[in-house]
C-alpha cells in the first residue's frame, strides 16, 4: 500500500512538471508568435507608406509591394483599417494597369474591412469607374449613385461634386441629356462652395461640351466664356488652349466658320506658348475640317499636314491616322480618285474604329465607281454594309450583356442579403429563396435567348431588304447599259446606211449610164431596215425605267428645249460626253456650250457638277 501511494505520487509529481513545462513553453511561443505578428504589422505600414509615392511613376514595382503587404498582414483581420487601406490601394493600382476584373475583385475584399461611409463611398466609387471603362453603363450608374449616397452622408463636397460628373458622363452615354446636364450643374455648385477654381473651369468647360451634344449652342458659348474668363481672372492660362478648342467647335457646328477661324488660331497660339502639341494638332485638324466644308481645299490641306507633322513629332498615334484620312478624303473631293485609292487602302491595315473604316469603305467604293470599276466600287460598298450590320450587332450584344450583367449585380446583391439572414431564418424559407432566385436566373435565361433569336430574325430581315435594294440597283444599272448600248448601236447602223445611200447617189451621178431607177429597189431596201423613228421608240423604253424623271425635269425647268432635254436623257443614262456628240450628231465644243446654257438655265452652283445634279432627279 506504501509503495503504490509512493508510485503514484511519483507520476502525479512527473506529470505536473510536464504540464508546466508545456504551459511555459507555449507561453513563450504566444510572445515570440505576437513579436512577429507585430513586426509584420509594422513593416507592412511601412511599406504601405513607401507605396503611395511611387504608385504613379511605377505602377508595376507598387503592385508587387502591395502584395508583400497582403501577405504580412494575411489572417490579421483584426487591424480593419490597415486591411482596408492595402485592398482599396490594390484595387486603385490595378486599375491604373488596365487590370479590370482584378481591381473590381479587389475593391469587394476592401468592403470586408470598411471603417467608415467615406470608404465605402471611395470603393463603391472605383467600381462605378470599372463598370464605365468596360462600358456596362446600368451597372457603373448603380455604383456612382450608391458612391453618392455615401458621401452625402460624410459630407465631402469636392467627392460629391465628382461623382455627380461621373453620373452625368454616364447619363449622356445612355442619352438621357436632360438629366445629365442637371447633375452636371449641382456638380458645378459643389465645386464652387468649395472654392476650386480650376475644378470650375473644367466643369464649366464639360458642361459647354454637353450643351453643344444637346445643339444648344448659345448656351454652350455662355459656359465656355465663364471658363475662359474664370481662367484669366485666376491665372490658370493651362486651361486655356482646351477652353478656346472647344469654343471654336462650338462655332464650327453652329455653321458660323469665321468665328470658329478665330478662337481656333487664339488656341493655336496659347498652345505654341504653352507647349501643348495635342491641343495644338487638334487645333490644326479642326481648322482644316473648317476650311474642306467652306469648300476651300487647298487650305484645308495645308492645315491636315501642319497637324499630321506635331503629330508625327510626339508620336500621336489616334492624330496621325485622322489627319492621314482627311488628307485622303480631300483627294476624293479633288477627283483624284487615283491618288484617293493609294492613301486609303493602306489605312485600311491601321488600328482605326469602326467609324472610320466604314468612311473609307464609302469613299473607296466612291473612287471606284467615278473611274468606272463598278466590280472593286460594289465590293467596297458591300463591305461598308456589312460593317454597318456589325456595328449594330455590337450595340445589341452590349446591350444584351449589360442586362445580363445588372441582373447579376441584382441576384448577386439577395445573395449577400440571403447569408447575412440565413442564421435567422428557418431552412423553409431558405428553400423558397433559393427556388425564387433559380427561377429569376431560368427567366433570364429564357428572356436572352428570345432576345437573341429576335435579334438574329431582325438580322436577317434587315439583310434581306438590302439584297433586294441591291438588286433593284443592279437591275436598274444593267437596264441603263442596255438602253444606252442599243440607242448607240441604232445610231451606227442608221449613221452606215445613210453613207451606203450617200456613196450610191455619187456613183450614179459620176455615171450617166446608170440610172436611178436601176436602184429603185435598193434604196426601198435602205429605207426600209433604217430606223427613222429610233428616239421615238427609245423615249418609250426610257420611260418604262424612269417613269417619272421627264416630267419631274420639265416641272423643274419648263424653259429647256427639246434638244436640251434629250442630253439630260443621256446624262441620266450615264452616256459619255464623246458618245453624247456622236448621238447628237453635234462637236465637242457644241455640246459644251449647250451644257453651259443648261447649268445657266437650272441655276446651278459652281461646286454642283451637271451630271450630278441630273442623277439626283
Amino acid at each position: 500500500m506504501v509503495t503504490f501511494y509512493r508510485s503514484y505520487k511519483l507520476s502525479y509529481s512527473a506529470v505536473k512538471c510536464v504540464f508546466n513545462t508545456l504551459l511555459i513553453v507555449l507561453f513563450v511561443q504566444v510572445s515570440c508568435t505576437t513579436e512577429h505578428k507585430k513586426e509584420a504589422i509594422s513593416e507592412a505600414e511601412r511599406i504601405l507608406q513607401e507605396t503611395a509615392a511611387i504608385r504613379y511613376e511605377s505602377p508595376e514595382q507598387a503592385l508587387r509591394m502591395l502584395l508583400v503587404c497582403d501577405s504580412l498582414t494575411e489572417g490579421h483581420d483584426h487591424i480593419e483599417g490597415l486591411r482596408f487601406d492595402i485592398k482599396y490601394e490594390l484595387a486603385f493600382t490595378k486599375l491604373e494597369l488596365g487590370k479590370y476584373d482584378s481591381a473590381r475583385l479587389f475593391f469587394n475584399e476592401a468592403m470586408k474591412y470598411q471603417s467608415s461611409n467615406r470608404d465605402l463611398g471611395h470603393v463603391h466609387f472605383g467600381l462605378g469607374n470599372i463598370f464605365g471603362i468596360q462600358n456596362f453603363l446600368d451597372s457603373s450608374l448603380v455604383e456612382y449613385q450608391t458612391a453618392l449616397k455615401y458621401f452625402e452622408e460624410s459630407d465631402l463636397g469636392t467627392s460629391i461634386a465628382k461623382t455627380k460628373f461621373n453620373i452625368a458622363n454616364v447619363l449622356t452615354e445612355k442619352g438621357n441629356m436632360e438629366m445629365a446636364l442637371q447633375y452636371y450643374l449641382e456638380g458645378l455648385d459643389h465645386f464652387k462652395q468649395e472654392k476650386d477654381h480650376r475644378s470650375v473651369i473644367i466643369a464649366y468647360m464639360n458642361i459647354g461640351i454637353h450643351l453643344r451634344k444637346m445643339k444648344n449652342y448659345e448656351e454652350a458659348k455662355h459656359y465656355y466664356r465663364k471658363g475662359i474668363n474664370l481662367a484669366k481672372a485666376e491665372r490658370i492660362f493651362i486651361l486655356l488652349p482646351d477652353l478656346y478648342q472647344n469654343m471654336g467647335v462650338n462655332y464650327n457646328e453652329a455653321n458660323q466658320p469665321d468665328s470658329a477661324f478665330i478662337y481656333f488660331r487664339r488656341s493655336i497660339s496659347d498652345s505654341l506658348s504653352a507647349v501643348k502639341p495635342i491641343i495644338l494638332a487638334k487645333s490644326y485638324l479642326n481648322m482644316g475640317i473648317t476650311y474642306s466644308l467652306k469648300g476651300q481645299l487647298d487650305s484645308s490641306k495645308i492645315y491636315f499636314e501642319k497637324s499630321l507633322s506635331i503629330c508625327e513629332d510626339n508620336n500621336i498615334k489616334r492624330g496621325e491616322l485622322k489627319n492621314r484620312i482627311n488628307l485622303a478624303f480631300l483627294q476624293v473631293k479633288k477627283s483624284a480618285y487615283d491618288e484617293a485609292i493609294q492613301a486609303l487602302r493602306p489605312l485600311l491595315s491601321e488600328n482605326i474604329t469602326h467609324e472610320d473604316k466604314r468612311d473609307i469603305y464609302e469613299n473607296l467604293s466612291l473612287s471606284y465607281k467615278r473611274k468606272g470599276k463598278f466590280k472593286q466600287a460594289f465590293l467596297y460598298q458591300e463591305m461598308c454594309f456589312n460593317l454597318q450590320d456589325s456595328l449594330l450587332n455590337e450595340s445589341l450584344q452590349k446591350q444584351i450583356i449589360e442586362t445580363e450583367r445588372k441582373y447579376q449585380t441584382k441576384i448577386k446583391d439577395k445573395e449577400i442579403i440571403y447569408l447575412n439572414e440565413l442564421m435567422k431564418k428557418n431552412k423553409f424559407i431558405g428553400y423558397a429563396t433559393i427556388g425564387i432566385l433559380l427561377l429569376i436566373i431560368l427567366l433570364l435565361l429564357l428572356t436572352i435567348l428570345w432576345f437573341r433569336r429576335r435579334k438574329a430574325i431582325l438580322r436577317k430581315e434587315k439583310q434581306l431588304e438590302i439584297y433586294e435594294k441591291r438588286m433593284l440597283e443592279t437591275e436598274l444599272e444593267k437596264q441603263n447599259r442596255e438602253l444606252a448600248s442599243n440607242l448607240l448601236y441604232l445610231s451606227s447602223v442608221q449613221n452606215t446606211v445613210e453613207q451606203v445611200k450617200n456613196e450610191l447617189k455619187t456613183i450614179i451621178k459620176n455615171k450617166p449610164a446608170l440610172k436611178n431607177n436601176d436602184f429603185t429597189t435598193v434604196f426601198g431596201y435602205l429605207d426600209t431596215h433604217s430606223d427613222h423613228n429610233r428616239w421615238g421608240e427609245f423615249y418609250e423604253r426610257f420611260d418604262e425605267i424612269h417613269s417619272d424623271f421627264l416630267k419631274k425635269l420639265t416641272n423643274l425647268h419648263p424653259n429647256l428645249t427639246a434638244s436640251e432635254i434629250r442630253i439630260c436623257v443621256l446624262l441620266k443614262l450615264n452616256i459619255s460626253t464623246k458618245d453624247v456628240c456622236f448621238l447628237t450628231s453635234r462637236s465637242l465644243r457644241t455640246i459644251e456650250n449647250i451644257r453651259y446654257r443648261m447649268r445657266k438655265k437650272m441655276g446651278l452652283e459652281k461646286d454642283l457638277g451637271l451630271v450630278q445634279y441630273i442623277l439626283s432627279i
